[in-house]
């Protein structure tokens, strides 16, 4: 996949690959996450 917006919160099971991720809320993951460019949680960078 390529990009990911939630604004709330978000459970992934992976392996799951992508290039962007922003996630207002929550993350949980289960299993391999790999991202390739940006990773915002919760408004941060």
């Amino acid at each position: 996949m390529s990009e990911l917006r939630v604004g709330g919160s978000v459970k992934l099971r992976g392996p799951v690959e992508f290039e962007n991720i922003e996630i207002g809320g929550s993350l949980n993951v289960e299993g391999d996450l790999r991202v390739k460019g940006d990773f915002r949680l919760g408004g941060e960078r």
